[in-house]
């Protein structure tokens, strides 16, 4: 979760898939793949996308890598959310180089939409250190042709990090995949669904505060951005920043 702040990756720093050849193809039931391994594959591409999409940061330019990756729908959150494109279209090529890596992240059971986080850093030149770090928050959704592109993008600024792109990448819940895709009727209750979620979960923080509403809306597992810090990890080491 991230406080309602979000520096876009950071440079709102408050100061800046080969078609093969169509053969006939018997496959026996036992050979199809399974629901984790579809799962599965659809966590590493997911990767991959973050990775290509920094790689190209670095090579190119961060607007060529922005512009490249995010959905013409997708937001980024400059005092609110903001067209991604919009935004980007309008700054020149070149500038300050921005560059991240994900840590954390997971795939939806259909391998349709994820999620990645992990630190950043800016410098103004390659040869230059850092002058600013943070860590960002990014929604993933495949398109019609199934490739990933960003729908959401947000961040926190806070002090010198570590910096590891090529690192192993954890899942939450260590990869465990708890649920099945939805069918059709699942997926058009999803959406008013979690809506309604959400809106019990805010009147329960307007009335009871943010500490006491964890226990009935919170993940053991869950993450916690405030501008300034590194992320809290875990409901009760949140419990404790939430409180200060």
């Amino acid at each position: 979760m991230i406080e309602p702040c979000f520096p876009e990756r950071g440079l709102q720093m408050k100061s800046v898939v080969r078609l093969l050849p169509l053969l006939p193809v018997i496959i026996a039931p036992g050979c199809q793949p399974s629901q984790t391994d579809i799962h599965n594959q659809a966590f590493e591409s997911l990767i991959g996308a973050e990775r290509t999409f920094a790689a190209t940061s670095v090579a190119t330019d961060t607007k060529t890598a922005f512009l490249a990756n995010f959905a013409p729908d997708g937001v980024v959150f400059d005092d609110g959310p903001v067209n991604a494109r919009s935004v980007w279209e309008q700054r020149p090529a070149g500038g300050p180089i921005l560059s991240w890596g994900p840590e954390f992240a997971d795939v939806s059971a259909a391998g349709d939409m994820g999620y990645t986080s992990g630190p950043y850093e800016v410098r103004m030149t390659p040869d230059e250190d850092a002058v600013a770090w943070g860590h960002f928050v990014s929604v993933w959704k495949k398109d019609a042709e199934g490739t990933w592109k960003v729908v959401a993008d947000g961040g926190v600024v806070h002090g010198p990090a570590t910096l590891s792109p090529d690192s192993v990448v954890a899942r939450a819940g260590g990869g465990t995949q708890r649920s099945l895709p939805l069918d059709d009727e699942g997926i058009d209750a999803a959406g008013p669904a979690l809506l309604k979620v959400d809106a019990e979960y805010s009147s329960s923080v307007a009335e009871h505060g943010f500490p006491a509403s964890m226990d009935d809306f919170v993940d053991q597992s869950a993450r916690f951005y405030r501008n300034g810090q590194l992320p809290f990890v875990g409901k009760e080491t949140i419990v404790s920043a939430a409180s200060v």
